[in-house]
């Protein structure tokens, strides 16, 4: 149950002609297919400063798009080297282990390195619950989902908000046998305006369960 779940951050960044937007060269040269422009960027930006982490994060995230693995991981390890509470460095390299790679083991261990770092990033929890619910382990799943409800209460997040945690959710409570809460779930998600969840009641409990009118 893999989920392809990329972000792209833009940062205003130094470089050797007045002010570099880093992230937006990337963003510009994709549309094209120019990445090798966009990564000629960022290593001008690191030649005239060898410590730009947002250069060596972005090249990292270009590099991963592109599905260059060794470099991606080479530049994701740079900033980490250079600022090992880099934000959201930890997040984004384990995504590229686990959703490119298939590193189970790689990205679990990444993702529990984030949380230390950055322990209210619901997203680490719901990767590490994801991934534990693919590779059947889902007691560890649970506990990990059930964190990442808890820490956005206030449901903020548009994962949250549109209920797909709960589907997730749901899913792991009927791989344990639950079958209560995750009908529960299911309807929460349908509730807060997640289609799906009114397809994951007919499927797993033959429950016709309306979803509501926008």
């Amino acid at each position: 149950m893999r989920k392809k779940n990329i972000i792209v951050l833009i940062c205003v960044l130094a470089g050797i002609i007045g002010i570099y937007k880093i992230a937006d060269y990337y963003l510009q040269y994709r549309n094209f297919q120019k990445t090798s422009l966009a990564i000629m960027k960022y290593r001008n930006a690191i030649k005239y400063d060898s410590t730009n982490v947002d250069a060596y994060f972005h090249m990292a995230e270009t590099y991963a798009e592109i599905h260059m693995p060794d470099s991606a991981i080479a530049n994701y390890n740079a900033v980490i080297l250079l600022n090992s509470n880099y934000p959201y460095v930890y997040l984004f390299k384990g995504m590229f282990l686990y959703d490119k790679l298939h590193q189970s083991d790689s990205a679990i261990a990444t993702f529990k390195t984030a949380i230390k770092i950055k322990p209210d990033e619901i997203e680490s929890y719901s990767w590490l619950a994801m991934i534990y619910q693919d590779i059947q382990k889902p007691d560890s799943a649970l506990k990990y989902i059930n964190i990442a409800i808890s820490r956005d209460s206030a449901f903020s997040s548009k994962y949250l908000m549109k209920g797909g945690i709960f589907i997730t959710r749901g899913n792991i409570y009927n791989e344990l046998k639950q079958d209560q809460k995750a009908i529960s779930d299911f309807k929460t998600a349908v509730d807060m305006g997640w289609k799906p969840g009114s397809k994951r009641l007919k499927e797993l409990y033959n429950i016709d369960y309306p979803v509501k009118k926008e």
